[in-house]
């Protein structure tokens, strides 16, 4: 019980902190202009309005964390890194797929690019939350 728990708490931790931090690269950096929160003016808005956001991200990635905490408990050494990693990126593609596929996603324009930032963001909260996961090992 204690690693379910466990996993939540990385899953949050890992998308307050790496997955922000991820995001907020890719934006500034415009390597991908459409990942960007427009809607979200930095200088024009409070710094409260990129609470909700932020907030919704950290609870999907607390389920998240319970998903991909079942999937690579077992790994052992570099396994459990690279499991964790890529895992996350597979995922984060997919549903992005999905999402558009459905007709709830993004409109779709230049495709790789799209999938590649995504792919990046995932691969980036899937090794924050193996870092934090290893962390949390030595708590009771």
């Amino acid at each position: 019980m204690r690693n379910y728990v466990k996993a939540l708490i990385a899953g949050i931790l890992a998308s307050a902190t790496f997955l922000q931090g991820a995001a907020w690269l890719i934006t500034r950096q415009n390597w991908a202009p459409f990942y960007s929160r427009a809607f979200i003016d930095p200088l024009a808005e409070p710094v409260g309005a990129h609470i909700p956001l932020i907030g919704l991200e950290c609870a999907i990635g607390a389920v998240a964390g319970l998903i991909v905490w079942q999937l690579i408990r077992q790994s052992e050494a570099a396994g459990y890194y690279v499991a964790g990693i890529l895992l996350s990126a597979v995922a984060a593609v997919v549903v992005v797929v999905v999402l558009t596929w459905v007709g709830l996603g993004p409109p779709v324009t230049d495709w790789v690019i799209r999938c590649e930032a995504v792919a990046v963001v995932g691969a980036v909260w899937g090794l924050g939350f193996t870092l934090f996961m290893q962390g949390f090992r030595h708590l009771p």
